[in-house]
């Protein structure tokens, strides 16, 4: 009916003119009118076509002191002002927000009053809110389930919807503005107090969680943010988790689910690429997302379910059509990034009991059916991130993931004993790298770089499964690819570092044999992950870190000096590799 007096006001002015001197009762149909007499008798502010006025102090602190003891008509007034200060950030034409926008008998130039709006518009509405359901603040669960039941519920519906509005449409308008990041930290700092007025607004829930998820996943390609930028949408990111966590929590109904399914598909669509400039911003929504399913485990392992195997589906659709327009999906850093992502979620929960232990399998089943999809030898940056996603899948899980035969088949590739072609290009980035550039393979810096990375993850695997009593029949036929790849290349370098590796193993064997005869355990017997972990020895968690893992590659590269140093070239081809020995620069490069 609203709408169709604003049109009898614009098609016939006199007749509506006419309405308003004789019959003003006819014009309004305000459900709010009796509530408004009830809770204030005093003359408030009328909305008509009054002259504007400049907005002061002292009319918004009278309109705050009326709101505050629940006055619907202030609370709508207020409201009103503040929309009024959030709506010069909004480029709209939209007649109709300029004729509501009309209602309101102020304006406001003066950037002193705009931020005293701002401050208590979104400190005391919630609070008028409150006082105006007669609940009390904040809100528990139960007063959250009981909103929709409450009898001034109705009356209030419309200002909360118009306020969300407001504020979505601030935050939809500033979320792509760098300079305006403080502003958008302060929106949702403040909608901490107001969250739990979603409860009996289903589909505005979902509006706002659709808003939020793209806010955290927003600009996460861009290429040229400074470290002052990255930090600054780090910082909108962070707020933006919690209010999302909020929701998941607080209100009640499928709010939660709607929150980890809309932030997952935001994040699967927005990262598509792995660069120098975006993989930061990656790592960090990874870490928010897995914060947040760690809210819920209930509704996480839904979740995790569901888009496991849909990644599954995909792979099997892969395998079916064949060729490399179908594979391609499956080799693109889009879905690599999911596969992380849910690597990194069922590692913050490994528990089999109440966690997602459970999923471990149907993932690693997955990164097994890639590792079939990436066979070429210019894939070998892709099995190097599947390699760590299952590392790190085995340390949280504590199951034997075995990950050296797709690392060890590199070794045998026949690139790698053909001669090197000298190059002065700088070593691939193997971590922003799913395939090597074409023809590159001949190339000595490609090579050596590949090998390191062969290396580094050999020893972390040799970590992961060194307290187990089956672990020297494990590393049994690793040593013995190693060995058989250091007799057949003709680079000493390559020679050095593959036999010191080779030695390590070896000398880890034998400890662990020495460990499983005095404790009499037998592999065919184990049960427990780690039977052999000594009251001395870190977890496996705390050796494979990132810390303990520069370590233990330290260990290599003083070994590959200490046996450069303690053997004396016998001939030219031993007086080369001696030298290539000694030059451990590149082993450094992969302690990075």
């Amino acid at each position: 009916h609203k709408s169709e007096l604003k049109k009898l006001r614009k098609q016939d002015p006199e007749f509506f003119e006419f309405l308003q001197e004789n019959d003003a009762d006819l014009l309004e149909f305000d459900d709010d009118d009796a509530e408004e007499e009830d809770f204030d008798g005093d003359e408030s502010f009328q909305f008509g076509n009054r002259p504007k006025e400049e907005l002061t102090s002292e009319v918004l602190k009278q309109t705050v002191e009326r709101a505050r003891k629940g006055a619907l008509k202030d609370i709508k007034l207020l409201q009103g002002m503040f929309k009024l200060a959030c709506n010069p950030t909004i480029d709209s034409d939209d007649n109709e927000e300029e004729e509501e926008q009309g209602r309101i008998p102020f304006t406001i130039s003066s950037p002193e009053i705009y931020e005293e709006v701002m401050t208590n518009a979104i400190q005391h509405v919630h609070l008028s809110w409150a006082r105006f359901l007669q609940v009390v603040t904040p809100l528990q669960s139960k007063a959250i389930a009981k909103l929709s039941a409450n009898k001034k519920w109705r009356k209030l519906q419309s200002s909360v919807l118009g306020f969300f509005k407001t504020i979505c449409t601030m935050l939809q308008s500033i979320g792509t503005m760098d300079r305006h990041h403080q502003v958008a930290l302060f929106l949702l700092r403040s909608l901490e107090s107001y969250i739990p007025y979603l409860a009996p607004l289903p589909r505005l829930t979902r509006s706002l969680a659709k808003l939020l998820s793209g806010m955290l996943t927003a600009r996460i390609n861009d290429n040229a943010q400074n470290e002052d930028n990255k930090h600054n949408f780090n910082e909108v990111r962070g707020q933006v988790l919690l209010r999302l966590r909020q929701m998941s929590i607080q209100v009640p109904g499928n709010a939660g689910e709607e929150a980890f399914r809309l932030v997952y598909l935001h994040f699967a669509r927005a990262c598509k690429t792995c660069t120098e400039m975006n993989s930061e911003n990656i790592a960090f929504i990874v870490r928010c997302i897995t914060e947040l399913y760690k809210s819920d485990a209930a509704m996480a392992y839904q979740q995790a379910f569901l888009y496991i195997r849909q990644l599954a589906l995909h792979l099997r659709v892969a395998f079916i059509k064949k060729g490399d327009k179908a594979i391609a999906p499956v080799r693109s850093w889009q879905y690599m990034h999911c596969i992380r992502l849910w690597t990194s979620v069922i590692c913050t929960m490994p528990s089999e009991g109440r966690g997602l232990g459970v999923l471990v399998y149907p993932l690693v089943q997955i990164m097994q059916g890639m590792l079939t999809a990436v066979q070429s030898p210019y894939f070998a940056p892709m099995r190097f991130h599947l390699t760590q996603c299952a590392h790190q899948l085995a340390a949280h899980s504590q199951m034997f993931i075995p990950m050296s035969l797709p690392l060890t088949e590199l070794l045998e590739y026949q690139e790698f004993f053909n001669k090197p072609t000298p190059s002065t290009d700088a070593p691939p980035k193997l971590q922003y790298l799913l395939t090597l550039p074409p023809n590159s393979w001949g190339k000595k810096v490609v090579k050596e770089t590949v090998l390191q990375e062969i290396v580094r993850l050999l020893r972390i695997e040799a970590e992961l499964y060194k307290a187990h009593p089956g672990f020297p029949e494990y590393v049994f036929i690793i040593q013995r690819r190693l060995r058989t790849f250091a007799k057949k290349t003709t680079m000493g370098q390559y020679r050095e570092l593959t036999r010191v590796l080779a030695d390590q193993l070896a000398d880890m064997a034998n400890a662990t044999k020495q460990d499983r005869l005095q404790a009499g355990s037998v592999p065919i017997e184990t049960t427990t992950f780690e039977p052999l972990l000594g009251d001395n020895m870190p977890s496996v968690v705390e050796r494979v870190g990132k810390k303990a893992t520069k370590k233990l590659l330290a260990t290599t590269s003083a070994s590959l000096k200490k046996k450069a140093g303690a053997t004396g070239p016998t001939s030219t081809a031993d007086n080369k590799a001696k030298t290539s020995a000694g030059n451990d620069k590149p082993l450094k490069s992969a302690l990075k």
